[in-house]
Order: C-alpha cells, then structure tokens, then sequence
C-alpha cells in the first residue's frame, strides 16, 4: 500500500522528471542508443544547423568517384568546430589546401564530430562513416573531454544505460526515484574513493583501447591515418591535471601502429593564448583553426599522404 500510494504521489507530481540515464538540457539533444546524446538533424547550435546525419557539414554519397580525395575527420567540439563558420573550420581548409595540390582530383570531407563528445563516440562515428570509403582519417580526440570527470557513469556505459531506460520497471516512477538517489550517492561520495583517473568520464585505460581500436579499423579498410596531439592552454592543464597522460597515450598510439602524428601545442606555443583560443581557453578561434590546417597539410605532405 505505503509503495503505490509513493507511485501515485510521483506520478501527480510527474516527479522524478528525468534521470541519470538521460537528462538532455536543450532540444537539440537526441537519445542515440550507441552515442549517448547526439544532435538532433536541423537543429542550430551556434553558428552551425546538423545535417541529416547528426553531425556539421557536406552529406556526402557513399560511393565516392575515382578522381575523388575524401577525408574523414574524427573528434569533439574542436573538429566541430564550435565558434567558427564552417569554411574556417580546419577541416574545411585543411581539404581545400589538399585538394589544391593535385588538380585535376575533387576534394571533399566529413566531419565525424558532436560538441561534448569523447574517444567513446568517436569510435561509434568513425564505424558509422568508414563506408564512406575516406582517403584519410585525422583523429582530434582526447583534448578535454574524454579526462573530464563523469557526470554520473562513464561514457562507455552509454549503450547498458540506454537499455535499462526501455525496460517496463523504468516506467515505474518509484525505481526510478531510487536508480536517481543510488546514482546521486555514487557520484556525491562513492565514487571519491577511486583515482582521480578512475572517475575519468573514458579513463585512460578505456581511452586506449578506444584509440587502438579505431587505428585497427582504419587499418583494415586500408584507410592511412593522421593522429593529432591536440593543443592546450595553461588553465585547461591546471584544471585537468591528468590531462598528460591522455597525451601519451597518443603519442604512444600512433607510434605503435605506425600512423603519423604531430603535436598541436608546438605551433599553438609562440602565439598568445588569447588569439589562437576562444574565451574559454578550450576552442580554437578561426587563427587556431588555420594553424591546425596547415600542419595538417604539412604532415601529410611529408608522410606521403597527399593526393596526387
């Protein structure tokens, strides 16, 4: 009897109005059973509207002609290009500045990124659009996100959660209620008692197997990649202190299954931290952007990369 009359008092106050497993803050915000939140086709964020595959930029055809160069970007808010009209995304140009080099080919590119997103849906994306059969696949990934402390579970635990949200006891106002408080408990004082990497919303352990895998697929589609260290400033560092090791593993990454690699913050040092970042000192202005292109065209020059 105390359990329905609970369940009713919920329901008449259409309480708890969401929970751990999903909680989107805009509309712009879908649930994606793999992904976790992704963005809702035509919606607008910022100075971007979502293409009808979720994410920013031209919808390419999946079969692709000959005298085609495709390159395929992978990552977060950066690669996005969150604060920046698209044709001063580093995408843009850095495919532009490539295609420039062999005339007589086309270049295109797709854009695999959703502001917020970390190594864990950047899996997900880069399986979505390998068969869109890209020349190059650029990863931008592990610069804030993936170090960043969860909010209540880790990224990978997207897909269980999803789940458990259309099973028939998630429908019952009072289990959810409880789901909400174990949750809350877990992430208020639990949880403290593990590492600081540990609470990682992709620990790095989980993060390097996420860019193992993705190399691997790279791998076998026969698709070169190029692995950027993403560049950081000196709050973003004093902020996320374990952000060093997610570098490494980088760094280490790359090397191993032999894909070329380059260090952002060595181009983005020599300038001043407030004309190549945003405000937030986390996003790249358009400066930013145009020098992520240009090393991106120079390392793939000098890998033997570039379309000819």
């Amino acid at each position: 009897m105390t359990f329905a009359l609970f369940e009713a008092a919920l329901r008449a106050f259409d309480l708890p109005r969401y929970d751990t497993c999903w909680a989107p803050e805009q509309d712009i915000w879908l649930d994606d059973p793999e992904l976790g939140p992704a963005l809702r086709p035509g919606a607008e964020t910022g100075s971007a509207v979502v293409n009808e595959l979720g994410l920013r930029g031209p919808v390419l055809p999946l079969e692709k002609d000959p005298q085609t160069y495709r390159v395929l970007f992978i990552g977060d808010s950066t690669v996005f290009g969150l604060g920046v009209p698209l044709d001063e995304t580093f995408a843009h140009l850095a495919t532009s500045q490539l295609g420039a080099l062999a005339p007589g080919l086309r270049s295109e590119y797709l854009i695999g990124a959703i502001p917020g997103s970390t190594s864990f849906q950047s899996r997900v994306l880069l399986e979505r659009l390998l068969p869109y059969r890209p020349d190059l696949v650029v990863f931008y990934v592990g610069a804030r996100n993936d170090p960043d402390r969860a909010r209540y579970f880790k990224d990978s635990a997207w897909p269980a959660r999803h789940a458990r949200r259309q099973a028939a006891w998630h429908d019952v106002r009072t289990l959810r209620a409880l789901e909400f408080m174990a949750d809350a408990v877990w992430k208020k004082w639990l949880r403290r008692l593990r590492p600081r990497t540990w609470q990682a919303r992709v620990p790095p352990d989980e993060f390097e197997a996420n860019m193992e895998a993705m190399l691997e697929a790279t791998r076998r589609a026969g698709v070169p990649a190029l692995v950027l260290l993403p560049p950081y400033s000196e709050s973003l560092v004093a902020h996320q202190k374990i952000l060093p090791y997610y570098q490494d593993i980088l760094r280490e990454t790359a090397v191993a299954y032999g894909a070329p690699h380059t260090e952002l913050q060595r181009i983005f040092a020599p300038h001043e931290e407030s004309s190549v970042y945003f405000e937030d000192r986390i996003h790249p202005s358009a400066k930013g952007h145009r020098l992520i292109a240009d090393e991106i065209v120079r390392v793939v020059r000098e890998a033997g990369l570039a379309p000819r």
